[in-house]
């Protein structure tokens, strides 16, 4: 699987659960 498939799941789900901005997650990511 490849980071750009993964990562809006991810970004989703996690948004969901904690609440979490798309661009704090992708500061953390380090993904631009």
């Amino acid at each position: 699987m490849t980071k750009i498939n993964v990562c809006p799941a991810i970004l989703r789900k996690l948004r969901e659960n904690s609440g979490f901005s798309v661009e704090e997650l992708a500061r953390k990511l380090d993904y631009k």
